[in-house]
Order: structure tokens, then C-alpha cells, then sequence
């Protein structure tokens, strides 16, 4: 058996985002539409592909490194310009995931890029503002990209 285990670095927009607390999920869901039929009742008997979503999930330990992350649509603690497009306007950015050397996940994979990444929409960042550390969860949408088909991310 192989296992994997070792933690990564991450940057976004080419920016370190600093400590991460538990590692980083990587979310995928598949999109379909089940086909029934009056033959087979409610039973699904083919399905549909639709596409999908993905994200990227973490917990940043760093409270200052989150402007980098969270300000995608104007500057800090601002609404920004209301209409614009992640993709043509430039706010999404790349989320690169790079192994740790000297780990057994050193090179499998050695690094995980989503072109454009941005923070998911509809994802609520608490901040706790008391005497405990600030930790700030995330949760960022990989929007598709092409590079060889179409898809949310690369390994090297």
C-alpha cells in the first residue's frame, strides 16, 4: 500500500496565505438530470451528465493574510462594484497548492493550480473578534479554465 500524507503551501494571486489549519479540502460535485420512466416507477434509469462544481476549502490561521483572499470584489470591509465578472474583470485569481518537499506527498502531487479561483459566493466568513485566535474559514469557488478540455484545476 501507498499512503499519502504531508502537508502543502498555498498561494493565491501569488500571495503566501500563511498558516492553514487543518489542510485543504477539495470539494466536486456532479451535476445531472435523472431519467425515469412509467415502466420502472421512480427508479432512475439513466442519468444526464451536467457538469458540475468545485471548491477549495480551508481555514486560515494568519487573520492578516485574509485581505488577500477576501477582497476579490472591492477593498476591505467595502461592497466594491456590484455587476462585475470574476473571470473578464480579473478578480479571480490563481490558488496554487504546492507540496511540502520531504513528505510522501512531495511529488503526488507535487502541485495543484486552479487558474480561477475566487471566494465562493453565498459562503459566510465569521470572524471572532475575542481573546482566542482568529481563525478565518474559506471557502473558494474553482471556476473552469481551459488547458487541454475543459477543467477546474492541473496537478504537476
Amino acid at each position: 500500500m501507498a499512503y499519502i500524507s504531508g502537508p502543502a503551501t498555498c498561494t493565491y494571486k501569488s500571495v503566501d496565505v500563511g498558516e492553514i489549519r487543518d489542510g485543504f479540502r477539495l470539494i466536486q460535485t456532479q451535476a445531472g438530470v435523472p431519467v425515469t420512466g412509467d415502466d420502472y416507477a421512480d427508479s432512475v434509469q439513466e442519468l444526464i451528465y451536467r457538469g458540475g462544481n468545485c471548491f477549495m476549502v480551508f481555514t486560515l490561521n494568519e487573520f492578516s493574510t485574509t485581505l488577500n483572499v477576501l477582497t476579490n470584489y472591492g477593498a476591505w470591509g467595502l461592497i466594491g462594484q456590484v455587476g462585475r465578472q470574476a473571470i473578464q474583470s480579473s478578480l479571480a485569481g490563481a490558488l496554487v497548492l504546492t507540496a511540502v518537499a520531504g513528505t510522501p506527498a512531495a511529488s503526488t502531487p507535487a502541485t495543484l493550480t486552479a487558474t480561477n479561483a475566487i471566494m465562493a459566493e453565498d459562503f459566510d466568513i465569521e470572524l471572532l473578534f475575542d481573546s482566542r485566535l482568529r481563525e478565518v474559514p474559506v471557502r473558494m469557488r474553482l471556476l473552469p479554465f481551459s488547458s487541454t478540455g475543459q477543467r477546474w484545476w492541473t496537478f504537476t
